[in-house]
C-alpha cells in the first residue's frame, strides 16, 4: 500500500469539538501513544501524518531500518517543527513540487506575519493545472474542514493552489518532503 492509500483509508475520521479527541475511540488510542505524542487540546494534523508514515513503513515489516526510524523520529505533532527536522535531516527528500505520496507543509501567516504554527497533509497528485490557469495540488488533510482550515475537524480529501507568495492571513507552501 501507498501512504496515499493508508492516508484514505481515513477520510471521514472526526475529531470531538475543540481537539478533544476523537469520535473512533481507536484513533484517540493510536494518536495518545507514546509514539505519535497527541494530547487532547493539541491540533493534530502533524500527528496523523506521523501515524500514516508509521503505519506505511509497518505494513508487512515489524523491522524498520534505521533510515525509517531517523525519518520518524524527525516527525513531531508541531508542522514547523517537524518541516525543520526533516530538512536538516533528509534535505534530498525535500521539492518544491508536489508529487504524490509526499508530505506537503504550509506555514500559517496572521496579518502578514508568518506564525508559529503550520499545517501537513499527504500530497495526492501532481500539479493539475486548469484552463483558467489555477495550479492546484491535491491533498488528503487531518484537522481541516470544508473551508480549507488547518484547524478543523476532520480528516478530508483537498485541492489547494501551488502558491508560494505569503499570504495576509492564511497558508504559505513551504514545500513536499518524499517519504524513504
Amino acid at each position: 500500500m501507498t501512504i496515499t492509500e493508508i492516508a484514505n483509508a481515513y477520510i471521514g475520521e472526526k475529531e470531538k469539538h475543540n481537539n478533544r479527541g476523537f469520535e473512533n475511540p481507536f484513533l484517540e488510542t493510536k494518536m495518545k501513544s507514546k509514539q505519535i505524542g497527541w494530547r487532547r487540546g493539541w491540533p493534530w494534523c502533524a500527528a496523523i501524518v506521523k501515524l500514516w508514515v508509521i503505519e506505511y513503513y509497518q505494513q508487512g515489516n515489524a523491522l524498520l531500518t534505521d533510515e525509517q526510524k531517523k525519518y520518524i523520529s524527525s516527525l513531531s505533532v508541531g508542522v514547523l517543527r517537524s518541516y525543520q527536522s526533516l530538512k536538516k535531516t533528509f534535505p534530498a527528500l525535500w521539492s518544491a513540487s508536489p508529487s504524490p505520496d509526499t508530505i506537503v507543509c504550509w506555514q500559517h501567516y496572521n496579518n502578514g506575519r508568518p506564525t508559529m504554527f503550520g499545517h501537513t497533509g499527504i500530497c495526492t497528485s501532481s500539479s493539475i493545472v486548469y484552463d483558467d490557469g489555477r495550479e492546484v495540488f491535491r491533498t488528503i488533510e487531518g484537522n481541516t474542514n470544508a473551508a480549507g482550515s488547518r484547524n478543523g475537524d476532520r480528516v478530508a480529501v483537498k485541492e489547494r493552489t501551488v502558491s508560494r507568495v505569503a499570504p495576509n492571513n492564511g497558508l504559505e507552501l513551504l514545500g513536499f518532503f518524499h517519504i524513504i
